[in-house]
């Protein structure tokens, strides 16, 4: 059992759920987008041709909300995806900050976050991961290839604009 913060433990069982989803969240954004589309089940209703991301434009997403939460975004349709985004509006139970922490360890960095004022942007540029979380709420996690901090920065990552209280 992991130690949650503020003593609130994480259990094996949530652990290896969290390990099993990332592991399924990295094989599905390493597939091409024919591969995904078929492994999704996604039609053309599910594709946009002419997406966005981080800085990056002239992106293809496929989103196919009912088989998986995550929006994957394509600048080579015949490559893997340039990144995964996964968004909770309300995070399943075995989805916490803490463990993210156990099973991915410390981040590279931590930035502001777009997903509000409370969150931090916990990157791992290095492996290939990028979650915003407050100490007790995970907003969304990104999957993309491993690169330097500096490349996550430029390509992906989207600063926060002034937050209103």
């Amino acid at each position: 059992t992991g130690r949650g913060q503020g003593g609130v433990g994480v259990s094996g069982d949530s652990l290896d759920v969290l390990r099993g989803w990332l592991e399924r969240f990295r094989q599905l954004a390493e597939l091409s987008l024919a591969r995904l589309t078929a492994e999704l089940e996604a039609s053309p209703t599910h594709v946009d041709r002419d997406a966005r991301y981080g800085h990056m434009g002239g992106l293809v997403e496929l989103y196919q909300p009912a088989l998986h939460p995550a929006r994957f975004y394509f600048r080579d349709p015949a490559a893997p995806s340039v990144v995964a985004y996964a968004h909770f509006g309300a995070p399943p139970a075995w989805l916490s900050p803490r463990g993210l922490a156990d099973v991915l360890g410390e981040p590279d960095q931590r930035l502001s976050s777009r997903a509000g004022k409370a969150f931090a942007q916990h990157v791992l540029a290095s492996q290939g991961w990028a979650y915003a979380a407050t100490r007790t709420r995970v907003a969304f996690i990104e999957r993309f290839a491993p690169c330097a901090m500096t490349d996550y920065v430029a390509q992906i990552y989207t600063a926060p604009g002034a937050f209103v209280r």
